[in-house]
């Protein structure tokens, strides 16, 4: 998951509620992508890596600021549902969504990740943070 189409960035002023999809392999969550481990009420923190480059929107290259390593999240459940809806992880696991909160006072960037679901292209609201907090499994 990379950020893209940054809106902005900054330092949260209050807790952001925001969803995580991640891996559930018997009764433990991993990440999607690079399978580091979550546990419910734990708080996790990672090193922000942003990158300039010309990406491709669906419609047209452009150039675009991106987020490609941070504590990625979902702004809205109902994205993070559409997201997972068309998705299967197979292996023994299975996807699932997580509440979370970017704790006040977390670097924050807001921007937009893309996804193709069923041959469609969506951009769902989005989030790349410093520190994330798991709150309970949806």
């Amino acid at each position: 998951m990379c950020l893209s189409r940054i809106k902005k960035r900054f330092i949260t002023e209050d807790d952001i509620i925001c969803y995580k999809i991640v891996k559930k392999i018997n009764n433990n969550y991993r990440s999607k992508f690079y399978n580091f481990p979550y546990k419910i009420g734990e708080t996790y923190e990672s090193k922000i890596v942003d990158n300039f480059e010309y990406r491709w929107t669906g419609i047209d290259y452009v150039l675009s600021p991106t987020v490609e390593k941070a504590l990625h999240s979902y702004k809205h459940l109902v994205n993070a549902k559409m997201a997972l809806k068309e998705r299967y992880e197979g292996g023994g696991s299975k996807l699932t969504i997580l509440k979370c909160i970017i704790p006040k006072g977390s670097e924050c960037y807001e921007g937009m990740f893309y996804q193709y679901i069923n041959y469609d292209y969506y951009a769902f609201e989005s989030y790349a943070s410093d520190t994330i907090k798991i709150i309970e499994e949806i």
